[in-house]
């Protein structure tokens, strides 16, 4: 903060600056210097009830002898994972909401998907011998395709009819010529 100020003093005798922004820098460092002064202050009081709760005399020094290393980025990712996963096991209203809006999400898609046609296939095929004739085996072959189209008119359930005076909902599906289609 005082190399800012410094700076911000030879910009203004530069012309760079006006007297404006030398007074926000000299606030700065008022502030940045009373901000130092408050947390050594708390430090000393920590350091005090520190040493009042532990036994230790008010006038004897206090000496900390363990490492204040900050664990490593992925170690510090790995730990707020389990402590979110603990803090979900401990919740189990958490997990009921989750479960509920997983369970809207996966309706909405049941939702989004009634709204496309639905397209069968079926096929079959036979064989048929007569043991009492002399005819030759007779085959059989079926070949079947469904195409159901919800009504967007339909009733609750998406069972219903679209007539006529329905049909401009189906038009998009079924074309202009509509005069009437049962939903499935």
């Amino acid at each position: 903060m005082r190399a800012s100020l410094e700076a911000a003093e030879v910009r203004l005798k530069g012309g760079l600056v006006s007297r404006a922004d030398q007074l926000r820098a000299r606030a700065a460092l008022a502030e940045a210097e009373v901000a130092l002064l408050t947390a050594e202050r708390d430090q000393a009081k920590a350091e005090a009830a520190l040493k009042q709760t532990a036994g230790i005399e008010q006038t004897r020094a206090l000496v900390l002898d363990w490492k204040t290393s900050t664990p490593a980025a992925l170690d510090a990712a790995n730990l707020l994972a389990e402590l979110l996963a603990e803090a979900q096991r401990q919740r189990p209203d958490l997990q009921a909401l989750q479960a509920a809006a997983a369970s809207a999400s996966a309706e909405a898609g049941r939702a989004r998907a009634a709204r496309w046609p639905v397209l069968s296939l079926g096929a079959s095929g036979g064989r048929t011998y007569f043991t009492e004739d002399n005819r030759d085996a007779s085959n059989s072959y079926n070949f079947g395709v469904n195409l159901s189209v919800r009504c967007s008119t339909a009733p609750a359930g998406g069972r219903g009819t679209c007539r006529e005076r329905d049909a401009s909902a189906c038009r998009p599906w079924w074309g202009r010529n509509a005069t009437r289609w049962r939903a499935r």
